[in-house]
């Protein structure tokens, strides 16, 4: 091959890749667009990440729990009361509520994770709902971080019928996204 063969097929790459770039920019924004969403409504998710992580992974350790005690489980839900979480298990008979300690570690992630969620038309977080396949840190709005354990990218927020006309996924990490419910 010639030396401006070569010099040929690089600027036809490189071509190439500005324009699949531009179109990839193009989609993301039509999707903001669509569903009135940013990148990154959470604040720099990458800096919280840890934190989060952290939380997802004790979560799903007390659904673990609740799971191995009432089989038919189906999700539970956490709320913080200090360093204590007030955690609600509903199965398909009943309701239930138990407490669990936190550690200094965990509280500390808990409330760095809360400044994550700027007071924004999105909201704060409200809950954590922890399903056998996800954990979801939700907001007051049809916004929230999902961490799914299996990687798969989810299809809704937290359970399927929750009547959004759409849904926005945005991946912000391995097994993290953005979801945004269109009402």
């Amino acid at each position: 091959m010639k030396k401006s063969d070569l010099i040929a097929i690089g600027v036809i790459l490189v071509l190439i890749s500005i324009i699949f770039s531009v179109c990839l920019n193009f989609v993301q924004q039509w999707n903001y667009l669509i569903h009135d969403v940013g990148p990154y409504e959470v604040r720099d998710f990458r800096s919280y990440k840890k934190d989060f992580k952290m939380i997802a992974e004790t979560a799903i350790s007390f659904y673990d729990e609740e799971k191995e005690k009432n089989d038919a489980l189906i999700y539970i839900t956490i709320d913080t009361l200090n360093d204590t979480w007030k955690i609600r298990c509903v199965s398909e008979a009943e309701e239930t509520y138990t407490y669990k300690e936190i550690s200094e570690d965990e509280s500390r992630a808990y409330s760095h994770i809360r400044e994550a969620f700027p007071s924004t038309e999105y909201g704060w977080l409200s809950l954590i709902k922890v399903r056998s396949d996800r954990v979801v840190f939700l907001t007051e709005t049809p916004y929230a971080i999902v961490y799914m354990r299996n990687g798969k990218r989810p299809k809704y927020i937290s359970k399927e019928d929750e009547g959004y006309e759409s849904v926005y996924v945005e991946k912000l990490s391995r097994r993290w996204y953005q979801v945004k419910g269109k009402p």
